[in-house]
């Protein structure tokens, strides 16, 4: 009986230490007036962090952000695909191949009220850039790859911005510092304590 309660221990540790990844850190934009990156979730798993603009302001709506954990693998389409997996984002793209191979253009944005405008003869489209953190701000310049294409790293911003008409670029959502965040992860050491002590709990009900 001893046994089999401690291979019961070890299988919910190991449940819960499988549920364990580094956990989404708020990024400082903006450290002399105090504000980070406003993030509306997380998703993905793994040691690094990127980070995704969506602008829809040009037509009167939000800019949005969002930050996804990888492993450094991924790509930008994995991080769209990723992040509109795990909550209210979506987009719709259109697949092209001019003889070189399937090239992926993302044709347009919702999230939650914001709707995106896909008509260039109006002042839509999308513009697809690339953001490096320069505190204050973020500098943007236009991607030279496809989605499909641009492998992210560590620290990354991908932007879109709502028109092709101007030179406007991606305005990052910010907030006051530690005014928000992604929900926390246990530690390794609580989480071996929570395993222990549900393990213990289904024993003593067996």
């Amino acid at each position: 009986m001893w046994i089999r309660q401690m291979e019961w221990v070890a299988v919910v540790v190991l449940v819960v230490f499988g549920c364990i990844g580094r956990s989404a850190d708020a990024v400082v934009i903006d450290s002399a007036n105090g504000l980070e990156l406003d993030v509306e979730y997380s998703a993905g798993t793994g040691p690094f962090e990127s980070f995704l603009v969506i602008d829809f302001s040009e037509h009167g709506g939000d800019s949005v952000a969002f930050s996804y954990l990888h492993d450094g693998s991924q790509t930008s389409l994995d991080m769209l695909n990723d992040v509109s997996a795990a909550g209210d984002l979506a987009f719709d793209f259109s697949v092209f191949d001019f003889g070189g191979g399937p090239i992926v253009f993302v044709d347009n944005f919702t999230y939650q009220a914001n709707v995106g405008n896909d008509d260039f003869f109006s002042g839509g489209g999308w513009r697809f850039e690339l953001g490096t953190l320069n505190d204050p701000s973020i500098d943007w310049t236009t991607a030279g790859a496809g989605v499909s294409d641009r492998v992210l790293t560590d620290g990354s911003f991908d932007g879109w911005y709502n028109t092709f008409d101007n030179a406007n670029t991606p305005n990052a959502p910010l907030r006051p510092i530690g005014s928000g965040g992604a929900a926390s992860v246990p530690e390794p050491a609580s989480a071996v304590l929570i395993g222990v002590g549900l393990a213990g709990l289904f024993a003593r009900r067996r």
